[in-house]
């Protein structure tokens, strides 16, 4: 129960920061309050400015990495906490010819009928921060894009709220072209390796 109440407020908590600064109910936190009217543009940037050489304001480029980390924060505090050993049942012991393997009893259910295998929270938390195509490719790249004025104009603009139809859009958009992908590598295995179980596989996981 309290693991499906952590899974549900992990998105609100990936979207606290746009949310919190967009949002009107409490004015003394929406940006507009928090940050000087010189950090931010109302109107989208003109061809002019851009003609200008003049580098955009760097205030929604650290806002939008500063979302991600706070959104990187609230889905490591959950998975921190799936992951944590429960402490209710002792170590799996198996035996496979002359090796001991040992299995640490977690919150999560493993799928491996001798229990999931010993997993150090610590050593996969560093891996994940450390991974720099998530990072230092990812940050380089939208910092690149936001300060040389590559992004459309509409970006550098703070007018409006968010527009949580076009967000759903977004979401959605994004989920067909995985699922597309998906159809179309199994349809490639179907027709040119005549494999019929990959259909199987497919038609499967799509329901």
């Amino acid at each position: 129960m309290i693991s499906d109440i952590c899974a549900f407020l992990v998105w609100p908590g990936i979207v606290a920061l746009p949310v919190t600064l967009t949002q009107t109910i409490i004015p003394q936190l929406h940006y507009s309050s928090v940050f000087p009217s010189e950090w931010y543009d109302l109107v989208p940037r003109s061809m002019e400015s851009k003609a200008s050489g003049s580098y955009p304001s760097p205030l929604g480029l650290s806002l939008g990495l500063g979302a991600v980390v706070v959104g990187q924060f609230f889905m490591l505090l959950y998975f921190i906490y799936i992951a944590r050993p429960t402490g209710k049942n002792k170590a799996l012991q198996t035996q496979k010819g002359k090796d001991n393997e040992t299995s640490s009893s977690s919150s999560y259910v493993a799928i491996q009928k001798v229990g999931a295998r010993s997993y150090e929270l610590k050593e996969g938390l560093m891996t994940h921060l450390a991974q720099p195509e998530g990072f230092v490719m990812l940050g380089s790249y939208l910092i690149g894009t936001w300060m040389y004025d590559l992004m459309p104009s509409s970006y550098y603009s703070f007018h409006g709220s968010i527009n949580w139809y076009h967000v759903i859009l977004q979401l959605l958009l994004q989920d067909a072209i995985q699922y597309g992908k998906f159809i179309c590598m199994c349809m490639f295995i179907c027709m040119f390796m005549h494999i019929e179980y990959s259909l199987l596989c497919m038609l499967c996981f799509l329901l």
